[in-house]
């Protein structure tokens, strides 16, 4: 399993996005900027990059240009790890 910070404004203090080797797909744990849960806020697993993205939208309700560009930023600081899907 590879984890990275998730760079989405207003939930970037403590969320991560992380590879499941397990089932081949995405997971991201979202707390909201000031929240001291110690569960998040929003938690997603996803078979695929897509279905992330959808489920992170949903889950947020973040504009999709916000959500793209955080999950793209994250996703690149997991190189040199292949993505699953």
């Amino acid at each position: 399993m590879a984890t990275t910070a998730l760079f989405l404004d207003g939930w970037d203090e403590q969320s991560i996005l992380g590879t499941d080797e397990l089932t081949g797909g995405w997971f991201v744990q979202l707390w909201r900027n000031g929240s001291d849960s110690e569960r998040p806020d929003v938690w997603v697993n996803a078979p695929t990059s897509v279905a992330l993205l959808d489920d992170v939208l949903r889950g947020t309700g973040e504009p999709m240009r916000k959500v793209a560009a955080a999950l793209t930023e994250s996703l690149a600081e997991l190189k040199p790890h292949p993505p699953p899907r």
